[in-house]
């Protein structure tokens, strides 16, 4: 496999699109907001990483779907550095992060929620 997307039908594409934008580091490449006969007019955003193997796909429709998170996880890897910085960002842009955990040598994560509760691990690759 070449590239990832995950869908997340939100509730707020503008906390959304801040999240993923201002926190994860995704890039909006596409936007669209769709007719009201397409789920009472959808917004739609399209984010990707610098390589543009990763994408998220934001849905925020009036009459569609929303996000429910029971058991989904979504990780992004990042270095040694890195996940110190990531963590203290998600802190100072008031995200509820828990501490960067290290279980064991081959280890180093956190967590924090998106805006419609999914639940995101930054981890050392």
């Amino acid at each position: 496999m070449k590239r990832f997307r995950m869908t997340i039908m939100c509730r707020d594409i503008e906390a959304s699109k801040k999240f993923y934008q201002d926190f994860v580091g995704l890039k909006p490449f596409r936007e669209i907001t769709a007719g009201k006969e397409t789920l009472g007019g959808a917004s739609l955003c399209f984010l990707e990483d610098e390589s543009g193997e990763i994408e998220v796909e934001l849905v925020c429709a009036p009459k569609g779907e929303k996000c429910t998170t029971k058991g989904l996880v979504a990780c992004f890897f990042t270095d040694k550095e890195g996940i110190v910085a990531k963590q203290q960002l998600a802190l100072d842009m008031g995200y509820n992060a828990t501490e960067i955990r290290k279980p064991d040598a081959n280890s180093t994560y956190f967590y924090v929620y998106d805006p419609d509760m999914v639940s995101i691990e930054f981890r050392v690759r």
